[in-house]
């Protein structure tokens, strides 16, 4: 048997060691940006409006039978609307699956940066994920959003590796993984767009015409497809059509919300950097080309779509964290070589790698400041508070209706279909008549009165009509609202309306 001090010079020798090294230190990113997940997440910090609980009372939906899009209205694309059912719509492992997927999708990024520039483009490419303001909020959701990004995460190691080679079988594979991230958040879906630019620059750059490109790009198309046609095998094309695409044709410009684009790039300075100097990482070879054309496809999109918010914008984070850890990584290597060494063919201005670190650490900084912020201020968000009391009225085949759907959610409670989607931009409208019929149609127990149903004029005249009580605030409302969303309001008033039968059986306080 090896003596104790034998074992311990030995591991000591192995920590000195530089591979090992380098596995601890990617090791530490990864296992910190998960722990920066995990932290309270059942609380949150962040409710990303009101679509947390809108997705996770579809996913509950359907976890009990009911179809998307024929009987649930929705204007989502399906996959993780049905991988959510699996778990049915249950807030805190819902939550956790993201977080977990959030990690993978990291090391995914990571392995790609280290594919293009090495170890300290990987170190760096992650360093930025795991503390990213927008990524860390959206991780912490079930969101389709961060869904989307994971899949677009996911489709790099299989592109970057194409454009370094020309594997087509690579190409397949990654498209495939762009066409699940459109299948779960359809904007994911443009990136397709973004890798068809570079499959004919690349073959224009090499002198081949379009024809000899047309097998990549019919492999790009067919990858990306393929997910988005099951879905629609599966669930009904044209019901998935309507809901995803053709419902959502009336959304009105709302230029104020591109601010948004400031809001994420100032608290993710590092990705600036490859875009000012897209020259020079422009000629640095085809996987930054790559990454560069599908940002900027993507980029273009959220200008130019009608609504664009904080959360949309984590699409970006994947490609554009890679390209920056490219960027520190090739300005040290030019810095560290002889003038003979130094490539020819990088063009537009230098900036020293130090600068380059100094917007990097800046930019870490602010956005860990942001990250810890939200997981010190956070408390007991009241949505869980008052699910407790609904959780408590009901019984098993109970139906509830929030204007915060988060807290039906909270409870385990389903909310009538038709009335699941309580947002203000919405297809089909909400109106008194949509809560009438809810209510006709099945066994609703209680009614909160938040967010969007504070719009709906002589919704208390009903729900009196239909014998229900309102109870005194002093009953349900315990706990103190999380940390402020920067881009919400919060969710008061509340009012809570129960069954005058249950009420009376319960002994409830009535509001005086």
């Amino acid at each position: 048997m090896e003596p104790r001090r034998g074992r311990e010079i030995r591991a000591v020798r192995l920590l000195g060691d530089e591979r090992s090294r380098l596995i601890f230190a990617a090791a530490a990113i990864a296992v910190s940006a998960l722990a920066i997940r995990l932290v309270n997440i059942e609380w949150s910090f962040s409710n990303n409006g009101i679509d947390e609980g809108i997705m996770l009372e579809r996913s509950l939906l359907i976890g009990r039978g009911f179809s998307l899009y024929s009987e649930i209205p929705c204007d989502q694309a399906p996959f993780w609307l049905l991988t959510g059912s699996l778990l049915e719509g249950d807030v805190l492992n819902s939550r956790l699956m993201n977080s977990l997927l959030s990690m993978l999708a990291i090391l995914a990024c990571m392995w790609a940066a280290r594919r293009i520039g090495g170890d300290i483009s990987m170190l760096i490419c992650g360093l930025l994920l795991a503390v990213d303001f927008a990524l860390v909020r959206e991780s912490r959701l079930f969101s389709l959003d961060a869904a989307s990004s994971f899949f677009l995460a996911f489709s790099l190691p299989f592109l970057v590796s194409y454009a370094k080679n020309g594997d087509r079988v690579l190409l397949l594979m990654g498209s495939a993984m762009i066409g699940l991230s459109a299948a779960s958040k359809l904007h994911g879906g443009v990136a397709v767009f973004g890798l068809l630019m570079f499959i004919l620059l690349e073959g224009k750059r090499a002198g081949r015409g379009l024809r000899a490109s047309s097998p990549d790009m019919g492999a790009s198309v067919l990858g990306a497809v393929l997910p988005i046609v099951a879905m629609m095998l599966l669930l009904g094309p044209q019901e998935m059509l309507d809901g995803m695409i053709f419902d959502q044709a009336d959304r009105e410009f709302e230029p104020f919300l591109k601010l948004s684009i400031l809001a994420f790039f100032g608290t993710n300075l590092a990705y600036l950097l490859p875009l000012i100097l897209i020259r020079r990482m422009w000629s640095a070879g085809p996987e930054n080309r790559l990454l560069l054309l599908v940002s900027l496809t993507m980029m273009a999109y959220l200008v130019l779509q009608p609504l664009l918010f904080y959360h949309h914008m984590v699409i970006l984070s994947p490609f554009l964290a890679v390209l920056a850890g490219s960027l520190v990584s090739m300005a040290r290597a030019e810095m560290s070589s002889s003038d003979r060494e130094k490539p020819e063919k990088l063009r537009g201005p230098r900036i020293p790698p130090r600068t380059l670190m100094t917007v990097v650490l800046a930019g870490v900084i602010i956005s860990s400041g942001f990250v810890g912020y939200g997981l010190i201020a956070q408390q007991e968000p009241a949505q869980s508070y008052i699910s407790k009391r609904l959780a408590d009225l009901a019984d098993e085949g109970d139906y509830v209706i929030s204007g915060d759907p988060i807290i039906a959610a909270y409870a385990g409670l389903p909310v009538p279909p038709d009335v699941v989607n309580a947002a203000f931009r919405m297809y089909p409208d909400l109106t008194l008549e949509t809560i009438e019929t809810a209510l006709g149609e099945y066994p609703v127990v209680a009614v909160v009165v938040c967010y969007r149903l504070n719009e709906l004029g002589g919704l208390t005249e009903l729900l009196e009509s239909e014998d229900f009580v309102q109870i005194s605030s002093e009953y349900f409302m315990g706990g103190e609202a999380g940390v402020l969303d920067l881009f919400q309001d919060g969710i008061d008033p509340v009012s809570l309306f129960v069954q005058r039968e249950i009420a009376e059986e319960r002994m409830l306080p009535l509001a005086s």
